[in-house]
C-alpha cells in the first residue's frame, strides 16, 4: 500500500505542481559541499536550520526563509531514481544572477528535501510539509 501510495505521489507531481500555486515547506536542516580543483568534496555534517521553503509556480519563485529567492526559468521535469525516490528539477537563477538548478526530491519512504546546485556548492535541506 506504501508503494502504491508513493507511486501516485510521485506520478501526480507534476499535475499538482501545475494545478497548485503554492507549496510550503519547513527545514530542519542542511549539508553542503563545495568543488575545489574541479573535484566535489564530501558532504559537510548536517546543522540545524529552521526556515520556511515556499514554492510558488503562479510567480515562478522559491523563496527560502527571508534571504533567498530563486526564479524558476523553465522546469526539466520529473525524474525516477534508482532508489525509489523522484525528483523534480528547476532550471533557476538567484538572487544575485546566478545560475542554478533546484531539485525537490521525495525519497521511496517519503522524506522531502531540496537541493540547490550552482558551480562550486551544492546544498541539500531536509524538509517537513508546513
Amino acid at each position: 500500500m506504501k508503494k502504491l501510495l508513493l507511486l501516485l505521489v510521485v506520478l501526480l507531481m507534476p499535475l499538482m505542481i501545475e494545478a497548485k500555486d503554492i507549496y510550503r515547506f519547513k527545514t530542519t536542516d542542511y549539508a553542503y559541499k563545495t568543488k575545489d580543483d574541479g573535484r566535489w568534496g564530501e558532504w559537510t555534517d548536517w546543522e540545524d536550520i529552521s526556515a520556511i521553503l515556499v514554492i510558488d509556480t503562479q510567480k515562478k519563485k522559491i523563496i527560502l526563509g527571508d534571504e533567498k529567492t530563486y526564479y524558476i526559468k523553465k522546469s526539466l521535469g520529473l525524474e525516477d531514481e534508482d532508489d525509489g525516490g523522484s525528483v523534480l528539477t528547476f532550471k533557476c537563477f538567484d538572487n544575485d544572477a546566478d545560475d542554478c538548478n533546484v531539485r525537490l526530491r521525495v525519497t521511496k519512504s517519503g522524506d522531502w528535501q531540496l537541493y540547490v546546485d550552482f558551480d562550486t556548492i551544492m546544498i541539500v535541506y531536509n524538509l517537513e510539509e508546513y
